[in-house]
């Protein structure tokens, strides 16, 4: 599993306002937000960086969404999930978050990066099909 060190942030050109960077904490599992890109910021509405999820966005980040997360943290695993952007009132519009585990000692997983996107008409349509 890569570390965050193993990346430089100049090979996210064209994806730095899409980037969130959470530093795994706990327990209770838990992710400190070290960089929350302005895409993140316009679509919730708030900046997370320098705060816990569990205690800055409880209406957008759900007990769900921390679950999921030490889920594949736990198992080490990379994730792909989609959404409306239900908490402001948005569910025309699906976001789409590539959720990569990076460990700093090769063996626990210590921090996600996550990749955010809104899904274009065509991918909306086709993501409301598969429910």
């Amino acid at each position: 599993m890569p570390a965050w060190s193993d990346f430089d942030i100049a090979d996210f050109v064209g994806w730095h306002r899409h980037i969130i960077l959470h530093e795994v904490t706990g327990p209770p599992f838990d992710l400190y937000c070290r960089l929350f890109g302005t895409f993140p910021t316009e679509a919730y509405g708030v900046n997370l960086t320098g705060r816990t999820v569990r205690n800055a966005a409880p209406r957008i980040e759900t007990a769900n969404d921390l679950a999921h997360l030490e889920k594949l943290a736990t198992e080490q695993r990379i994730g792909c999930c989609s959404g409306t952007r239900y908490w402001s009132g948005k569910e025309f519009i699906t976001m789409a978050f590539l959720e990569l585990p990076l460990s700093d000692d090769g063996q626990a997983v210590t921090h996600f990066l996550i990749l955010t996107v809104d899904l274009p008409p065509a991918a909306r349509a086709a993501h409301a099909t598969v429910r």
